[in-house]
């Protein structure tokens, strides 16, 4: 078994895990000490979504299938200008977080509150990204995007050589 199959208690473990499962970190803490010290991920996953005794139950979680219609439904509704002015402000505000980041953290220093915030505002400016294919030419983006990976790979092959 590899470490990264398991959940650990330090912190970035717990929020990740409360993050994808959609369940605040006491959820997944008191999985934790339910079960056994060394936690597959999967296993400690499997048991929080299963039981119903855990305290606080997920606060909100949008299943797979319901993205695509909200993504599009946020266009819909609040028109195509709003949410091009939405993307600039999440941009700023994913600029900003990183800054405050990099200039809390230290090493003895982790900068768990900047490190939160800085996720927290990726998060939002991704969701507001993927509105935009509802806006512009998706197809178009994708060749974009397909052909700068293939660059950012051609780079990295070349790195150190």
């Amino acid at each position: 078994m590899k470490d990264s199959d398991l959940i650990s208690r330090n912190f970035y473990e717990l929020h990740y895990a409360s993050m994808e499962l959609g369940v605040p970190e006491s959820t997944v803490l008191k999985a934790l000490e339910d079960l056994s010290p060394n936690n597959k991920r999967e296993d400690v996953y499997a048991y929080i979504k299963s039981n119903e005794d855990l305290p606080d139950r997920p606060f909100l979680y949008v299943k797979e299938d319901e993205v695509e219609s909200i993504l599009k439904s946020a266009v819909d509704t609040f028109g195509e200008e709003s949410q091009c002015q939405m993307l600039v402000e999440e941009c700023s505000e994913v600029i900003q977080a990183v800054c405050k980041y990099f200039r809390k953290y230290r090493p003895s220093n982790k900068a768990e509150k900047e490190y939160e915030n800085l996720c927290e505002e990726i998060a939002d400016l991704e969701i507001v990204i993927s509105q935009m294919k509802y806006i512009f030419n998706e197809d178009k983006i994708n060749a974009y995007r397909d052909k700068k990976l293939a660059r950012l790979k051609q780079r990295i092959e070349d790195y150190g050589k």
